[in-house]
């Protein structure tokens, strides 16, 4: 009873005093004395390490002839120069191979066929031109006999038979040149036909010795996505020339990061920046050797903006550190660091007209001034000249300029209404 009595009590005078601390409007505002003191800012960012220049791999080959994926490095493997990336298939020019193969056999056996053919069709010709000559031999020995030897019909059929195989020896003779003629002409086309054949049977053997994909530099290993989001893995099918990867050159790595256009204010070539490797947790500084000269959005379902931030990494730090292109890295923009500044921050700046302005707590009362701002950073500015040291400047200052124009149009309105 004894302690609930005092609790009562207590309740009762803190009752009182909120009630009368209500009565009174409260006239306390957040404030910030404007001094000479440190001013550091800096902007975290995410982005990774990427490389200055890069090697483009293609699938090997010429043509049409697609491949197939028998053999892959894992994408991301530290690969040295002349090392295997990948090994391909080729069936289809396996199989157009042996079949060219095949026909040149044939062409070979058909070549040797018409040489055959020629030298029959010549020894054909040569025992009939013997057997025509003998007979056009006795026939001139008929034709040149006397009549009174010889009856009149075996004269007369004598020497129409020699007339006859006059003819027939000029059509041998004929005959015998056309056969080499004839043999020639075949020739011709079978050794076009063995030129197109033996053409692609080059061009698939050529095919086939490229079934192989090394690394033309050191680098690491970065595959690229089709048209369709996938990458080359074991069992794909692919087509000479396409894109395989890329291999970045491990010489020249840049850390690289996407600041939001809103974020990127005060970014500059020159500004130092400390960047911390994931997974060993290093710290490397360095300093910002380019910036995009226009933002641009990344995705298009997404309208906001991104500056391309740039800083070279050295040969020392590389080869010390390990940095691998693909390396995801956390970077700390150094944007300002001065040991003494006079600075506000940008909440505390009215901006009217193209001009800056701040209000000031004096005793009770609350004045305007304006103010020249320097440097400007994300939180703070720099001010030149408008504020004397010591002075409470009000953090969240009312900006009057709507309600100004909102009273005004109010009185227009009331005038009118008054006329």
């Amino acid at each position: 009873m004894k302690n609930s009595s005092h609790i009562s009590a207590s309740v009762l005078v803190l009752t009182l005093i909120l009630a009368a601390c209500s009565d009174q409007p409260a006239t306390q505002t957040a404030t910030e004395i404007f001094a000479e003191k440190p001013w550091q800012e800096s902007l975290s960012v995410e982005g990774e390490i990427s490389a200055a220049e890069k090697t483009q791999l293609l699938i090997p080959g010429e043509g049409w002839e697609t491949r197939v994926i028998t053999e892959i490095v894992a994408e991301g493997s530290l690969l040295k120069k002349d090392q295997l990336i990948a090994r391909f298939d080729a069936p289809n020019s396996r199989l157009e191979l042996s079949q060219a193969e095949f026909d040149l056999l044939r062409k070979e056996l058909a070549e040797q066929e018409l040489q055959a053919t020629e030298v029959k069709s010549l020894a054909e010709l040569s025992a009939d031109q013997s057997k025509v000559s003998a007979d056009l031999l006795l026939s001139e020995r008929y034709a040149g006999a006397e009549q009174a030897l010889f009856s009149k019909n075996r004269v007369l059929d004598a020497i129409q038979d020699q007339t006859f195989l006059n003819n027939k020896q000029r059509f041998l003779n004929w005959k015998n040149t056309q056969v080499s003629t004839r043999r020639l002409a075949n020739e011709a086309v079978l050794k076009s036909q063995v030129e197109t054949i033996a053409a692609n049977a080059n061009r698939q053997k050529k095919s086939l010795a490229a079934l192989e994909l090394r690394a033309p530099h050191d680098g690491v290993l970065k595959l690229t996505e089709s048209w369709n989001g996938n990458k080359p893995q074991v069992g794909m099918t692919t087509t000479p020339g396409s894109d395989f990867g890329v291999l970045p050159q491990m010489d020249k790595l840049l850390a690289s990061f996407n600041v939001p256009e809103a974020r990127a204010i005060g970014l500059k070539t020159g500004l130092p920046l400390t960047i911390r490797l994931a997974g060993s947790g290093q710290d490397v500084k360095l300093q910002i050797t380019k910036i995009s000269t226009t933002a641009s959005t990344q995705h298009a379902q997404s309208p906001v903006k991104y500056v391309e931030v740039e800083a070279a990494l050295d040969s020392a730090s590389i080869s010390q550190y390990h940095i691998r292109p693909g390396q995801a890295i956390r970077g700390d923009i150094h944007l300002i660091d001065l040991p003494k500044a006079h600075s506000i921050p940008n909440i505390a700046l009215i901006e009217q007209g193209g001009k800056y302005f701040a209000d000031i707590q004096d005793s009770n009362q609350i004045r305007r001034v304006a103010v020249q701002v320097g440097q400007r950073g994300i939180a703070r500015s720099e001010i030149l000249s408008g504020l004397n040291k010591g002075a409470s400047v009000i953090l969240l200052p009312k900006d009057d300029s709507k309600t100004n124009k909102d009273n005004k149009d109010n009185k227009e309105n009331k005038e009118k209404d008054e006329s």
